[in-house]
């Protein structure tokens, strides 16, 4: 994984790998025959969980507030959106991507407006490897190294085979 932050084409397919066998594992627990026809709950999810992050990050936004960013909070949320990710980039068949930081310099408040909006035009735009840049470029914004997410990746991802376990 080496630097700060390194999402190489093999960390993005050990990730996709993991993600895929989830999804599986749901789709089996759910009785989902047709899981290719998910593609707008995902985005949809996608967006939901991108704005629950940036709840945990009120000094971004919420100027009437005193209530201070929960970082902690943030890198948990900031997982759930890369098993969405994740999830989306095997639903559009995305192979091969490795991490390209965005040249232009972003204040985080445009950044994330950038990224509400990529996130609801991935399908139809297919970009998914700019919103992923963007995406991980927002993460090492919040200072967030390579190996704290993929270690709170598999974390949740345990997590999250056992929610399914007990019937969540």
């Amino acid at each position: 994984m080496g630097g700060k932050y390194k999402m190489n084409n093999e960390l993005f397919q050990q990730l996709q790998k993991k993600q895929d066998e989830l999804d599986r594992f749901i789709y089996e627990k759910k009785g989902i025959e047709n899981p290719e026809t998910l593609l707008p709950e995902t985005v949809i999810a996608l967006q939901v969980e991108f704005n629950e992050l940036i709840n945990e990050l009120p000094k971004l936004f919420k100027y009437w507030s005193n209530k201070p960013n929960n970082m902690e909070n943030a890198i948990e949320e900031y997982i759930d959106n890369l098993h969405f990710l994740l999830k989306l980039s095997n639903m559009l068949g995305i192979k091969d991507y490795e991490y390209q930081r965005p040249t232009k310099e972003y204040d985080l408040r445009n950044l994330i407006i950038g990224i509400n909006n990529m996130i609801s035009r991935v399908i139809v735009d297919q970009k998914y490897k700019e919103l992923m840049n963007h995406f991980l470029l927002f993460g090492e914004k919040c200072n967030f190294t390579m190996d704290e997410i993929v270690k709170e990746y598999d974390r949740k991802h345990q997590v999250n085979i056992e929610r399914q376990k007990q019937g969540y």
